[in-house]
C-alpha cells in the first residue's frame, strides 16, 4: 500500500524505493541475475563483467518500474499513466471478425495497463486474461482488492491447467476474447521455436488454442515509453484454419514460431523490459524450479 501511495503521489520517489530494492534482488538472486546476463549478451552483445553487471541492475529496475506502474494504473482512472498505439487498426479487424481473438502476450512490458483503454474498443464481460492467481497469497489477495479498472473483465486461473484449457476453449467458440501469455513453460507439452538465433521452449497450450479454437491471433505488448507513457504494439490478425491442408501440428509450430518473431522484434528495441529472469536457452523445456518462485513471486506470479 505504501508503494502505492508513492506510485500515485510521489512517483519520483517511488521509482527511487524501486531501484533500491531492485538492487537488493540483484545481489541476493544469483539465478536471477545469471539469467539477466545470458538475456543481454545474446539480445545487445554486451560483454565485461561491469558493464554486464550494470545492464542486468537497469533491466532488475525496470522490471520493478513496470510493476509499480503497472498497479497504479490498474488503481485508478486518473493515475496519470498514458497508453497510445499506432496499430488500432489491427485490433479493430481482429474484433470485427466474427471469431474469438485470442491475443498473445508475454512476460514483456506489462499488457495489463492497457486494459483501461482496451475498454473503448472491447466490452469489458467479453474479455478474459488467463492468469496464474494463487488467492491464498496475500499479494494476490492485495491485487484482488485494489485493481479496480480490471473490474468487470474474467480471470481465468492457470492454476488448473485442464480447467483453464476448457475455460479458454468455451470463450473463444462464444466468440469472446481471451489474453495469455505466451512465453514461459510452467510443464506440459511445448513446441521449440527459433528465437534470436537459439532455440527455446514455448507453452503448447496457447497456440493449440489458436488452431482449435479457430480463433483470430494477435500479438500485442504494452511497453513503456518513457515515465506515464505507454504504447501498445498489436500485430496484424492471423488465422490458423486446419482447412488450409496443414496438419494442425504444423499449424501449432507455425502459429508458435509467428509469435516467436514477434517477440523478438522487439525485444531488440525494448530488452530492458523482458522479465524473464533464467536462462531462457538452456535445454531444458520448462523454467528452473530455483528461478520460478523468486521471479513468479515478485512479479506477483501473473
Amino acid at each position: 500500500m505504501f508503494m502505492l501511495f508513492l506510485g500515485r503521489r510521489l512517483p519520483a520517489l517511488g521509482y527511487f524505493a524501486v531501484a533500491v530494492v531492485a538492487l537488493g534482488f540483484w545481489l541476493a538472486n544469483k539465478p536471477a541475475r545469471l539469467g539477466s546476463m545470458i538475456f543481454l549478451r545474446r539480445v545487445r552483445s554486451i560483454n565485461g563483467r561491469w558493464r554486464l553487471y550494470w545492464h542486468s541492475y537497469k533491466q532488475l529496475c525496470m522490471f520493478g518500474i513496470l510493476i509499480l506502474d503497472r498497479s497504479v494504473a490498474l488503481a485508478a482512472s486518473d493515475a496519470g499513466i498514458m497508453v497510445e498505439s499506432d496499430h488500432r487498426d489491427r485490433l479493430k479487424r481482429a474484433l470485427n471478425v466474427q471469431r474469438g481473438v485470442l491475443i498473445l502476450t508475454a512476460h514483456f512490458g506489462a499488457l495489463e495497463i492497457a486494459a483501461p483503454w482496451l475498454r473503448t474498443y472491447i466490452e469489458p464481460e467479453k474479455m478474459h486474461f488467463v492468469m496464474y492467481r494463487d488467492f491464498s497469497d496475500s499479494t494476490e489477495q492485495f491485487h484482488q482488492d485494489q485493481w479496480k479498472m480490471l473490474k468487470g473483465m474474467k480471470f481465468i486461473n492457470s492454476t488448473d491447467p485442464l480447467a483453464a484449457g476448457l475455460q479458454i476453449m468455451a470463450a473463444l467458440r462464444q466468440r469472446q476474447y481471451v489474453g495469455i501469455r505466451a512465453d514461459r513453460v510452467m510443464g506440459g507439452r511445448s513446441v521449440q521455436v527459433r528465437l534470436m538465433g537459439g532455440n527455446v521452449a514455448l507453452p503448447a497450450g496457447p497456440f493449440t488454442a489458436a488452431v482449435a479454437g479457430n480463433a483470430v491471433v494477435v500479438t500485442a505488448f504494452t511497453l513503456r515509453q518513457s515515465s506515464r507513457r505507454y504504447r501498445m504494439f498489436v500485430s496484424e490478425p492471423r488465422c490458423y484454419d486446419l482447412q488450409s491442408g496443414i496438419s494442425r501440428e504444423q499449424l501449432i509450430q507455425k502459429a508458435a514460431q509467428d509469435y516467436a518473431a514477434d517477440l523478438e522484434e522487439l525485444l531488440r528495441q525494448y530488452p530492458y523490459q523482458w522479465g524473464n529472469f533464467y536462462d531462457f536457452w538452456a535445454g531444458s523445456s520448462a523454467m528452473p524450479d530455483t528461478v520460478k518462485s523468486s521471479t513468479d513471486t515478485t512479479a506477483s506470479a501473473t
